[in-house]
C-alpha cells in the first residue's frame, strides 16, 4: 500500500507532475506554432471586425500560451524565489482565465444554434456567470506555494481547494454541450455544414468527458498534493 502523505513520495509525485505538465505543454506549444497562420490570417484580414468571437478566441489563445510560458518557469525554477507564491497564483488566474474564455466561446456557440432563442441566451449567460464567479473563488481561496529547500522547488499546497472549481466547470460544460447537440438535432439542415457542425459536438462532448472525468476522480481522492495538480494543465490545455 503506498503511504501517498509520504514526503518521498510526495517528492516524486511533484517530479511526475513536472513531467506531465512539461509533456503536454509542449505539445500545445507545438500546436499554437503551427496554427498562428489562422490566428495571423484572421488578424491581418483587409476588414478587421472584431467581434466577440474573435476576441475570446484570441484572449484564450492568449491566456493559455501565458499558462504555459509560467508554468515552465515554475517548474524549471532551481534555486530559492521568494515570489513561489505570486507565480502559483499567476498560473492559476492566467488557467482558470482561459478555461472559463473558452467556455464563453462554447456559450455563443450553442446560442447561435438556437438561433438566440432568449431561454437559450438566458441559460449561456447564467453558465458564464458561474463560472466568472467561481474563477474568483479559486482564486480568493488558492492555498498558495512556497519554496522547498528539500524538492529545490516551488510546492503548492492545499490544492484540494480546487475541487468546487473543477467540479463546476465540469457540469457547465457538459450542460452546454448537451444543450448545444439537442439544439444541433432541433435546428439541423440538410446540408453536409450541419452534420460537421454535429460531428464536432460529439468530439467535442467526448473530450470534456475525458478531460474531466480522471481529472475530477483525483481530486475527489484527494491523495496529496501533487496528485491533485496532475493532470490540471492538460485539462485546461484540451479544453
Amino acid at each position: 500500500m503506498v503511504n501517498w502523505q509520504d514526503p518521498t513520495v510526495i517528492v516524486q509525485e511533484y517530479a511526475s507532475v513536472a513531467v506531465v505538465s512539461q509533456v503536454s505543454g509542449g505539445i500545445f506549444l507545438w500546436e499554437w506554432i503551427t496554427t498562428l497562420y489562422f490566428d495571423w490570417k484572421l488578424l491581418s484580414a483587409g476588414r478587421l471586425e472584431f467581434r466577440s468571437p474573435t476576441i475570446l478566441y484570441i484572449l484564450s489563445r492568449l491566456t493559455a500560451l501565458a499558462t504555459v510560458i509560467c508554468l515552465f518557469y515554475y517548474l524549471n525554477i532551481k534555486s530559492e524565489i521568494s515570489f513561489c507564491d505570486a507565480m502559483s497564483r499567476a498560473i492559476v488566474d492566467l488557467g482558470y482565465s482561459a478555461i472559463v474564455l473558452s467556455s464563453a466561446l462554447m456559450a455563443l456557440r450553442v446560442v447561435a444554434i438556437w438561433n438566440r432563442d432568449r431561454r437559450v441566451i438566458l441559460f449561456a449567460a447564467v453558465v458564464i456567470i458561474l463560472d466568472a464567479v467561481f474563477l474568483l473563488h479559486g482564486l480568493i481561496t488558492d492555498g498558495g506555494a512556497t519554496w522547498d529547500p528539500t524538492a529545490r522547488a516551488c510546492i503548492a499546497f492545499n490544492t484540494a481547494r480546487y475541487k468546487l472549481n473543477i467540479v463546476v466547470t465540469f457540469i457547465t460544460d457538459i450542460l452546454m454541450l448537451v444543450v448545444m447537440l439537442i439544439g444541433i438535432w432541433f435546428q439541423r439542415g440538410s446540408g453536409s455544414l450541419w452534420r460537421v457542425v454535429e460531428r464536432q459536438g460529439i468530439i467535442w462532448l467526448i473530450i470534456a468527458i475525458i478531460s474531466y472525468a480522471p481529472l475530477v476522480v483525483l481530486i475527489f481522492l484527494n491523495f496529496n498534493n501533487p496528485m491533485n495538480l496532475m493532470l490540471q494543465l492538460p485539462f485546461c490545455l484540451s479544453m
